[in-house]
């Protein structure tokens, strides 16, 4: 489908671009709440994601589409290329097997810094173990080294388990790269990977060379994702790891060095920024939806109908242009209309 030069000017427009995007086999014309996803101006999140809840199946295939389409992301698109995100948000509502499936495709497809990936992640993250299995029958489609692998990995890596799909991913990143693998395992809150990762750095032996800085960088590694992890910790691993860190030259002795690795913060490297970000992301993703879902609950009757009156936010009504409003703060709705808070929207983007 080829996107329209600008966004419609009236509901035919809009009608016409739903009509390309019709899944096999779905019915016409399509839910209300589908026109909303193409708004600058949409009703608040939870209640497209409420009427959604309403229709599963029919809301699994048209997110779907909607999530596939490339077109739709560029900012002359119908929407003003935020339909795609919108829909990827919603899915965490309504997580359904094509839906999860265009989650994951979105993910492989798109950079990291790039709004539909960002949302990808934060709905995969949100939906859990169903997310997980096609995560990984994903991964193993593409070869080892590849951009897309490394990205599903890291994605598949920020459920935390316990589950034997994500350990025995972890476990081969470890065996190909201690310091990523390691990283990557110190946000797991799997006892087996812990365990793991206990006995390599039982085995690991200080190589006391200047020239083995990558050697003992393994080690350290492994000793950052085990404090990560709060794993037990004796007076024998802390003086293995002061070792390592001298033979790498991070001085013990250095009071900010220490405040970092003593709060899990430590720096450059693996296990170091990369796992501290790790955690926070994860964090964030749990937090980001919650909210919004939430709303989206109470606002259903006991037999799961919304509570809203679709009448009152069907879109009848010409789209109106953009229009940009005072700053908002920063854990505020963005000006924009995507649904995103401002600090994940257009905050860099504003200098503010």
């Amino acid at each position: 489908m080829s996107a329209p030069p600008r966004p419609p000017d009236s509901p035919e427009d809009l009608s016409a671009v739903l009509l390309a995007l019709r899944p096999d086999g779905a019915a016409w014309p399509p839910p209300d709440w589908v026109r909303l996803l193409f708004h600058r101006e949409s009703p608040r999140f939870e209640l497209i994601c409420a009427s959604a809840r309403a229709e599963p199946l029919v809301a699994d295939r048209w997110l779907a589409a909607i999530v596939d389409e490339d077109d739709l992301s560029f900012e002359r698109a119908v929407g003003g290329g935020q339909a795609p995100t919108t829909a990827a948000e919603v899915l965490a509502a309504v997580p359904g097997p094509e839906g999860i499936a265009a989650l994951v495709r979105a993910l492989a497809r798109t950079d990291e810094d790039e709004f539909l990936h960002i949302a990808a992640l934060d709905t995969l993250a949100a939906i859990g173990e169903p997310a997980i299995e096609p995560l990984c029958a994903a991964r193993t489609g593409f070869p080892p080294g590849s951009v897309e692998r490394d990205t599903l990995t890291d994605a598949i890596a920020l459920h935390p388990g316990p589950h034997p799909r994500i350990r025995d991913v972890l476990v081969e990143v470890l065996n190909e790269d201690v310091q990523h693998g390691a990283a990557l395992c110190s946000v797991s809150e799997d006892p087996e990977i812990v365990a793991i990762l206990r006995a390599r750095w039982d085995a690991y032996e200080v190589v006391e060379s200047e020239d083995a800085v990558d050697e003992n960088a393994a080690g350290r590694a492994l000793g950052h994702a085990l404090r990560d992890l709060h794993a037990p910790w004796t007076g024998e691993d802390e003086a293995k790891f002061e070792r390592i860190l001298d033979w790498i030259e991070e001085s013990d002795d250095d009071d900010e060095e220490e405040e970092d690795v003593d709060e899990g913060d430590t720096g450059d490297g693996p296990g170091g920024e990369a796992t501290t970000g790790r955690r926070e992301l994860r964090d964030d993703l749990r937090d980001d939806l919650s909210d919004a879902l939430d709303e989206a609950g109470r606002l259903k009757r006991p037999d799961g109908t919304p509570v809203a009156d679709r009448e009152a936010f069907l879109d009848n009504t010409p789209v109106d242009p953009l229009v940009r409003r005072e700053a908002p703060g920063r854990n505020d709705p963005c000006w924009c209309g995507s649904g995103k808070k401002y600090k994940k929207c257009h905050l860099d983007a504003d200098g503010a």
